[in-house]
């Protein structure tokens, strides 16, 4: 089999809030803008597995013209 092409705005092992994980934190969420050019992926507040102290705050814009936009917020690692 082979891999395909992948894009991330941070690699690692990110963990958004879970209920039956006691102290997770964050969410990650999209949003399609209204003329359906590009939808916006936001990681809000999102820690890294198993390391509380590193958070990622941060958006991947998806254009439709393929272009690729990468903002980041204040983002710790562990």
């Amino acid at each position: 089999m082979e891999d395909g092409a992948r894009i991330a705005v941070g690699f690692g092992d990110w963990q958004p809030a879970d209920p039956a994980s006691a102290g997770t934190t964050g969410n990650i969420y999209y949003d399609v803008d209204p003329s359906n050019t590009f939808v916006t992926i936001t990681w809000d507040g999102v820690q890294e597995w198993n390391v509380p102290t590193a958070i990622m705050n941060a958006q991947m814009v998806l254009y439709a013209s393929g272009q690729v936009d990468f903002r980041y917020g204040s983002c710790a690692q562990g």
